[in-house]
């Protein structure tokens, strides 16, 4: 009688366990297929029956995926706390402390993980850090106004000072010279144009086209210029070459000042094959 007992036992605690392993298995394929609602029931058997802290930790990539930021911040707190060197689902958790502005909290969690060297913790305490400097002197907030001669129904970005009263931006606008050496399709690819100062010192002149921007056939944009304004970095797509998901990939390309304009944009040695590297920053 024990015997059976005992048999029937080991056999309701495989079935459970072979259960709970199927349920994950199949919550993991529905998130693969973008189908985050309908594997929510699954990871919650297995985050229930078996305290998984990599089912709670999906589980709350689920609900950050449909917008559910507390049942999200929830189930990243149940992994941390079911599994406490658990490092990415204390750094979701600390993300969403922060977005809901508890800075304190986020930065205790982030603390505890200060050693880890594959996520970036003492950058969330540092923002938390300079979120609560920001409310704790709202004298110092600054206004922030959109520059109307600059903007169009096209995108604008990445403004940067070239020189005196000249500044540099990217742009997908239609600019005739540039149109004509850009193979464009139905695309409008990205590229440098510059501006002027007007002479009342509030408005900008028409933007013209920038020395480099018939340089490449595909996007250009980004640039930053070093301090001495002799080197600039350019993100740039010299190939008709497409990476993962037909995405063009961008490369990272230096030009040097020279008399009367600026050099062919050379790679950087920094560059990846089939990835890209580009928005370059000079510290």
């Amino acid at each position: 009688m024990l015997k059976q007992l005992l048999s029937i036992l080991c056999f309701l605690i495989f079935s459970s366990l072979a259960f709970a392993q199927n349920a994950l298995y199949i919550g993991e394929d529905l998130m693969k297929a973008k189908r985050f609602e309908e594997a929510i029931p699954y990871l919650t058997k297995v985050a229930e029956k078996k305290n998984n802290a990599d089912a709670m930790f999906k589980l709350g990539i689920c609900y950050l995926k449909l917008k559910d930021y507390n049942q999200a911040a929830i189930n990243f707190s149940n992994a941390h706390k079911t599994d406490p060197q658990m490092a990415i689902a204390a750094y979701y958790y600390a993300q969403l402390l922060m977005s809901a502005e508890k800075y304190d909290d986020a930065k205790s969690v982030a603390r505890k993980f200060l050693a880890n060297k594959e996520i970036n913790f003492v950058d969330l305490i540092a923002s938390c850090d300079s979120s609560m400097l920001w409310i704790a002197n709202p004298e110092d907030d600054y206004k922030i106004f959109p520059v109307n001669e600059l903007n169009t129904e096209y995108s604008e970005f990445g403004l940067i000072d070239l020189e005196e009263n000249y500044f540099l931006f990217s742009t997908n606008r239609p600019i005739e010279v540039i149109e004509a050496s850009t193979e464009q399709g139905n695309n409008k690819f990205f590229k440098l144009v510059e501006t002027k100062r007007a002479s009342d010192g509030k408005l900008f002149d028409e933007p013209t086209s920038f020395d480099l921007a018939q340089r490449s056939k595909y996007h250009m944009a980004t640039p930053i210029i070093s301090q001495d304004g002799n080197t600039m970095l350019v993100s740039l797509s010299e190939k008709n070459i497409q990476g993962a998901n037909n995405i063009r990939n961008l490369d990272l390309y230096s030009c040097t000042k020279e008399v009367g304009g600026w050099s062919s944009p050379k790679p950087l040695n920094i560059n990846t094959n089939g990835y890209s590297s580009s928005h370059p920053y000079l510290s």
